[in-house]
């Protein structure tokens, strides 16, 4: 039996040691820390729109939504990057990001496109507090919702990282116009719905610190 018990113990121990948890969170955390400097200012302009009573508060919310359409273009594949790379530069490498993206621009466009349609249906998770007894019920959603566009993601990327660029320059950049016109007005309709979810989330204009689709996947 103590033989058992150890032998237990140390394939514990071992599973533990294998799963490099500490590595894992600071790298979690310096993705954290990345994406909120990517979030910082868009959203900080949407804030203060929400704040502003006259007109100036709508030109600033324009301001707000066009950089924050133009940060979600890039960010879920820079977060990638930096994952890969393991470098809290690679967060500001755009330029490597855009010439992958160019690589296999409509799978870029899917990624992007998975990644904000399956945040949207969580935004009424947050239109009402969670007791605190199941508060872990919808953060299992927001988990499930998010896991399938982060794969997307990652294969997107990896497949523009194993691809060669297409000879053909008219094909090649006919691509990448077509996939970035596809993306625009799915970037565009996010943004719009993140900017009025704030009136129907219980945290108020807060909520939109809050970006369950980039950072924390979680209602709260």
């Amino acid at each position: 039996a103590p033989k058992k018990f150890t032998r237990a113990r140390d394939a514990v121990w071992e599973t533990m040691a294998g799963l490099h948890l500490p590595a894992l969170f600071w790298l979690g955390a310096r993705g954290f820390a990345g994406t909120v400097l990517w979030l910082l200012i868009p959203v900080g302009l949407l804030i203060l729109a929400s704040n502003i009573a006259h007109n100036a508060g709508i030109l600033v919310s324009l301001l707000g939504g066009g950089l924050l359409m133009g940060v979600l273009l890039f960010l879920p594949f820079l977060q990638v990057w930096f994952a890969r790379e393991n470098r809290f530069r690679a967060f500001f490498e755009v330029l490597t990001v855009g010439r992958l993206a160019g690589r296999a621009p409509f799978k870029f466009w899917f990624a992007l496109s998975l990644t904000l349609i399956l945040a949207v249906p969580l935004f009424l998770l947050k239109i009402e507090l969670t007791p605190a007894e199941i508060t872990w019920l919808p953060a299992l959603f927001f988990v499930v919702f998010g896991l399938p566009a982060r794969m997307m993601t990652g294969w997107a990327m990896g497949r523009a990282d194993r691809r060669k660029p297409s000879s053909n320059f008219l094909l090649r950049w006919f691509c990448r116009f077509a996939a970035l016109g596809l993306a625009l007005p799915v970037l565009f309709s996010y943004v719009v719905i993140l900017f009025f979810s704030q009136f129907i989330s219980w945290n108020g204009t807060l909520s939109l610190l809050e970006q369950h689709a980039f950072l924390v996947p979680s209602p709260f």
